[in-house]
Formats: C-alpha cells, structure tokens, sequence
C-alpha cells in the first residue's frame, strides 16, 4: 500500500488503511495532495429509555469522582452458569448469569470499566445483559458487545497469485469502558448508583469470557486539542523528516503488527489504483483491508507502527468509502491506546468513488498533530456512528411512534375497512393527526440533518423523504393508510 510516489520533508504518519466504509489505505506520513477528514463534533442524542433514565435521576452532566471496586471473588452463579476461578480472574461459560455485590459511598452517575479476556469459543463476540440490583435499567443494557482480538496468519504465495490468510484469535488482557454496542452515544454509557449496598449481573447471550476486573469511575475526560497542543509542543518537536509509510493490509517494514476486532474485517485486492503497493494489473495481490468488511460498529482496526523518534507526527490515511454516496463514514482515533483529542472521537470519511489521501485535519484544513514514541506505538480505527448516531435514533423514535398509530388504526377499523363506514379515526384515535404530521416534520428534519452532513442526498434519505411525505399525507387524510 505504499505511495510510490512519497515525498520527503513532510511531516505525517500516514497510515494506508482501506477505511472500512473507508476504504483502503492506511498511512503514517503525509506529502502530496490530501483531501480532510475532520471532527465530526460530539454532540449527542440519546436513545430514549437511556435518555429517560439519566434525567428521571437528575444527571446534570457530572460524574462522581469516587471509584467502586467490585470484588470479583463476591459472585453467586446460576444453577447453569458454568464458573472457574481463572489465573487472573473470574471464567464463565457460554450459558447462565453471574451477580457481583459492591457497595457505594456516594450517591452519583458512574461508567463502568471493565477488564477481560476472551475464552476459546466461536469468531463470534461476546454478547452480555446487564442488569443493576436485578433489573435492565435502560435498553442499551440488553445487549453489550465485548470485542474480541484477531491477527492474520502471513500471506502466502501460489502460481504468483497471494491467498487471503486465516486469522487467529489473540488472547490478552483488555480494559474498556462499557459503552452501547452500536457506537451511537459518542461516549461511555452512565450508571446512576445510591449509596448502599448493589449488585450487578452479566447474563450470557454468547460466548464465554475470563472477567478480570470491575470498576464503576469516570472515565478519563479528553481534552479538546487546542488545550493539550500547547502543552506537547512545549515538550516534543514537530517531525520533520522523511514520510513513514506504514502497509495497512500486512506486517511489513513499519508496520509491526495488525490486530482486527472481527474475522470479517478482510484484507482485499484493488486494482484500481496504480499507486497501491503491492500492485498487479492482474495477479491477485492484497493491498487494502476493509471496505464493506469493516461495516459494523464497534469493529477496530489497530496497526502497531515504528517511528524513529519521539515527537509530533501528522496523520494522513489513504483510503475511500465509495459504498454508499450520500453517507459518511466515521472513525474514532486511537494513539496508543487513548483517543488523544475530543475532536478525533469521530472522523468523517465523506463518499468518493476514487481513492483519496485523507488527511486527519480540523475545519479550516490544519492538520492535526499526534504524539508519538520513539520506536513501537499503535494507532488504532474503531467504526462509529458519529452524529449519524442521534439521527439514527430520532428515526428510529419517529417509527416507533409511526408503527403504533398504525396498530392503532388497525385495530379500529380491520385490515380490511368498509369504505361506505365512518370510524371516526380522528375522534377514536385523538392523537392520530397530530403525531402523524409531529413525526413527519421531525423525518424532514432528519433529512437536513443528514444532508448538511454528508452535502447530498442519497438512498437513504429518498426512504426516509418517502416515509416523510406519508406521514403528512396521512395526517390530513388517515383513510390514505389503506391506499398507498
């Protein structure tokens, strides 16, 4: 994946990565011309059980600062939870629940930061329910997705055409703060807990795990960049040496090691760029990773890479997401295991057919520098939903309240309705008209949101237009419902 054409003198990591929806290139170093991958903002819409629940217990936006060990060793099982006391934690199988009590000395909001290893199992993830003194607090809890690490076997070589390898899994030691597995929220997920005595419980969906640790704090909160440059620049110089070019797709010269989330994320063959190293116009050789493989959030990318020498790198990535035009693609940044600036927590990849060199920039096109150690770091790309993830959540909310005045309707006059009856929808069904043409105006909304996003229309919002239009029609003439 290599550009053979890298200029010398500028200062960048570029890491080639076919950015999964992005697809393809991923490199430390920048030079030539690039195109910007910027912030795309933090703000965030909660889903509405969790939104819900956070304000019917006051949550203001603060965290308590005290920490909540749980004590691993105070576990009960269920009668079919198979448990064994690890070399450094807590196994359970792939069936049952296990409860932990802890007690709390203040009264406040909490993330939950938990350490695992994954055990033998499928290449599936590791699914959990969460449940809080016995119950679900909000929907987000109902399914946790705990990541689980993977490595290609080296590439091989036959008849001059490179086979894709297998992966295996690689078992270490991980601590993560549990967020909602679709990556919507932009940022851990919140427990309110009393002061008193608790319990919390991890109920098996799938696939067994080593619990290693269980802590209820805050997680660190990351600074924005113009707060934390000032203070690397006072420490560290600014590269500026030769361009580093990093191989996304294979461990290679700087690239040391790769490490994926998912045995779906696949290295792949592109011919379409010349400048892509390796490249044959028609053996098969593999010179990106990701594409439509690395299309799920949560799911990670992350390359060990070496540089020569402590200091401030740019990072630019060479890549494209031509999957679907009218949507961004988004990626969290992680340097060494940390995402080093609120503004890299989510990335745009706007739609292009071509591939692009992107470099990690904020709006008016400066580049973004990253700290990085003299000889081994990791640089890591986790697949998000970015502001795309509230947008998602109010459809959502609008067709959840679309299907049951639908149901609603239904249930007055049959599928099949006399057209010689009157059932008086609007007098039954008070709300009907009103929440019809509300949800409407809130889809119309949804698709300015996303336009002022992406700067198009696509698929997408031509659905999400047609159900817009209903909605309004609907709202002036309910017995549309049975016509369109």
């Amino acid at each position: 994946m290599k550009d053979r054409n890298k200029k010398r003198g500028i200062r960048i990591i570029a890491v080639v990565v076919l950015i999964a929806l992005i697809a393809v290139v991923l490199i430390v170093s920048g030079g030539g011309e690039s195109i910007h991958a910027t912030s795309a903002g933090s703000e965030t819409i909660y889903e509405s059980s969790y939104a819900n629940y956070l304000k019917s217990n006051g949550y203001d936006g603060t965290l308590s600062k005290e920490t909540v060990d749980v004590d691993l060793s105070r576990y009960t099982a269920s009668a079919d939870c198979e448990v064994t006391v690890g070399l450094e934690g807590i196994m359970t199988g792939d069936v049952g629940a296990i409860t932990w009590e802890f007690d709390v000395a203040q009264t406040g909001f909490y993330n939950l930061k938990l350490g695992y290893i994954a055990l033998p199992g499928t290449t599936s993830d590791i699914q959990r329910k969460i449940l809080i003194d016995g119950e679900i607090p909000y929907e987000d809890l109902s399914r946790i997705v705990i990541k689980r690490w993977w490595s290609d076997e080296e590439i091989k070589v036959k008849n001059k055409n490179e086979i894709r390898p297998g992966a295996y899994e690689v078992y270490h030691n991980t601590e993560w703060f549990v967020e909602d597995y679709n990556r919507r929220n932009n940022e851990p997920l919140i427990f309110f807990l009393t002061a008193g005595k608790h319990t919390i419980t991890f109920e098996v969906t799938k696939e067994p795990i080593e619990y290693t640790s269980m802590q209820f704090t805050a997680a660190k909160k990351t600074q924005a960049y113009a707060e934390k440059i000032a203070e690397l620049k006072a420490q560290y110089p600014v590269y500026t040496g030769e361009n580093i070019i990093c191989q996304a797709e294979r461990v290679t010269d700087n690239t040391k090691a790769i490490y994926k989330s998912s045995t779906s994320i696949n290295i792949q063959k592109n011919y379409s760029d010349t400048l892509l190293e390796p490249y044959h116009p028609y053996y098969i050789v593999y010179n990106t990773i990701g594409a439509a493989s690395w299309n799920s959030p949560g799911d990670s990318i992350t390359w060990t890479v070496q540089v020569p020498e402590a200091g401030l790198y740019e990072l630019t990535v060479k890549g494209r997401q031509n999957l679907n035009r009218g949507v961004t693609s988004y990626r969290r940044i992680y340097i060494n295991g940390e995402v080093p600036y609120k503004e890299v927590n989510s990335v745009g990849f706007n739609y292009s057919s071509d591939m692009n060199m992107y470099t990690i920039t904020n709006e008016d096109g400066e580049p973004y520098l990253f700290y990085l150690n003299a000889g081994e770091n990791t640089i890591t790309m986790e697949n998000v939903m970015g502001p795309m993830g509230g947008i998602i959540s109010q459809v959502e909310e609008s067709l959840s309240v679309l299907n049951e005045s639908y149901l609603a309707v239904i249930q007055l006059v049959g599928q099949a309705p006399n057209k010689f009856i009157d059932y008086e929808i609007d007098k039954k069904i008070p709300d009907f008209a009103k929440n019809l043409k509300q949800e409407s105006e809130n889809l119309f909304a949804a698709i300015e949101a996303i336009v002022e996003i992406t700067g198009e229309k696509g698929e997408n919002t031509s659905l999400l237009e047609k159900m817009a239009l209903e909605a309004e029609w609907l709202s002036e003439d309910p017995w549309l419902l049975f016509t369109l």
